[in-house]
């Protein structure tokens, strides 16, 4: 009788612990989804945060291209009486092109900085999926029965390494339109650094 009251309740705990680690499953994977989506709602935000002001500097720069045409028609017009003055405006518009240079140089590095964050956070997509890995293996160990926790768990890993595909397609393209954008910003202050020269 005692051995029978033993063995129910010892399979008695066994179910509990059972329970008890599906229950505590179920609760890492809401946490894991729920930090997920709180990562990508942020990388939008910064996104559109980013893309306002790439727009603002480029109405800045319309602005003083336009100003700039104005400028030099006018110098065109009277170069011979106004060499000097024409010569330190000249000076003046190369400082305001050395300035946009030093926020090219400055979207830069912070295009490095973004890149360094995205590894950072692929290393640590890639250390859930390994903790999610051994995880797996002593579920399994334990459950060996439960194929359908099995199935589970697998979706899951594949939906992280489809968001961790996801993301880095995305950043690649981020970057070359950074890094378009910067090198069309790099020929503007060239072209208009050789017409000041030629002028």
């Amino acid at each position: 009788m005692r051995n029978k009251n033993f063995l129910m309740n010892k399979k008695l705990k066994e179910m509990r612990d059972k329970e008890q680690l599906k229950r505590n499953w179920r609760q890492n994977e809401i946490s894991l989804k729920k930090d997920y989506n709180q990562k990508m709602i942020m990388k939008e935000k910064n996104k559109e945060q980013m893309m306002l002001l790439n727009w603002k500097r480029i109405k800045i720069i319309r602005s003083s291209c336009r100003q700039n045409q104005r400028q030099c028609k006018s110098i065109r017009d009277s170069q011979n009486q106004l060499y000097h003055k024409n010569e330190q405006q000249n000076q003046e518009k190369i400082r305001l092109l050395e300035k946009n240079q030093y926020e090219i140089n400055d979207q830069e590095t912070y295009l490095e900085k973004e890149k360094s964050y995205v590894e950072n956070e692929k290393r640590r997509l890639q250390n859930i999926q390994d903790g999610i890995s051994r995880r797996e293996q002593l579920f399994f160990a334990s459950m060996e029965g439960d194929k359908r926790s099995l199935q589970s768990e697998k979706q899951l890993l594949q939906d992280i390494k489809e968001s961790l595909i996801t993301l880095e397609i995305e950043t690649k393209k981020r970057f070359e339109q950074e890094s378009m954008f910067i090198q069309r910003q790099k020929q503007f202050i060239i072209y208009y650094l050789e017409m000041n020269q030629n002028y």
